[in-house]
C-alpha cells in the first residue's frame, strides 16, 4: 500500500545516478544517494505510522474486515524495508552494479525459500505470518547488502550520524502521529 510513492522515484533515480557516475562526480553521487534515503525513509515512516494508528480503521473501511490488524500492527515497521528496497535497486543499477546486484537477490531468494521450510518448526510464529516474516527477512538481506555496496563504493562517511538522523527524525513522526491518535481516535 502506497509503495507506489516510492518506486515512482526509481526510473528517475537511475538517470541521476548514472549521469554522475559516468561522469565520475562522487560527491554529487553521495549527495543525491544521501537526499534519496532521506526522502524515502520520511515518506515511508510517514506512511507507516499512519497504518500503525489508523490502521485498523483503514482495513475495515476497504476490506470491512478488521483480524489482521493486529498482525499489520505488529509487523509494520519492519516494512521499512519495502518502501526502501527500490530506491536502493535503482541506486545499485544507476552505479553499474547489476552483477552483484544480482548475486544479492540470488542469495536472498535462497535465504527466503530456507526460511519458509524452518520458521513452521518454530512454535511461536503463526502460519499466517510465515510468508510475511519470510518476505521481511528477503528484504532486509537485499537492503542491507546494497547499502554496504553503495556505501562502499561511493565512500560515504558519516554513516552512524546519517543514520542516527533518520532514527531521530523517525520516532518523532511516530510521536506525532501518537498525540494525535490520542486527540483524534479512529
Amino acid at each position: 500500500m502506497f509503495i507506489f510513492i516510492t518506486n515512482s522515484l526509481s526510473p528517475i533515480l537511475i538517470q541521476k545516478i548514472s549521469h554522475y557516475n559516468n561522469h565520475n562526480n562522487i560527491k554529487m553521487l553521495q549527495k543525491k544517494v544521501k537526499e534519496m534515503l532521506f526522502f524515502v525513509f520520511f515518506i515511508a515512516f510517514i506512511i507507516l505510522s499512519f497504518l500503525y494508528f489508523y490502521g485498523n480503521a483503514l482495513i475495515k473501511i476497504l476490506y470491512n474486515y478488521n483480524i489482521s490488524s493486529n498482525i499489520i500492527k505488529k509487523y509494520i515497521f519492519f516494512f521499512i524495508f519495502v518502501y526502501i528496497e527500490g530506491p536502493i535497486i535503482a541506486i545499485m543499477q544507476g552505479l553499474e552494479e547489476n552483477k552483484s546486484l544480482l548475486k544479492i537477490i540470488l542469495f536472498s531468494s535462497i535465504i527466503k525459500l530456507l526460511s519458509i521450510l524452518i520458521i513452521p518448526y518454530i512454535t511461536f510464529i503463526k502460519a499466517n505470518e510465515l510468508i510475511l516474516i519470510s518476505h521481511i527477512i528477503y528484504l532486509f538481506i537485499i537492503c542491507l547488502i546494497s547499502f554496504i555496496r553503495i556505501k562502499k563504493k561511493l565512500e560515504i562517511e558519516n554513516s552512524i550520524k546519517f543514520l542516527a538522523i533518520i532514527i531521530i527524525m523517525s520516532l518523532s513522526i511516530f510521536i506525532i502521529f501518537y498525540f494525535i491518535n490520542q486527540l483524534i481516535p479512529l
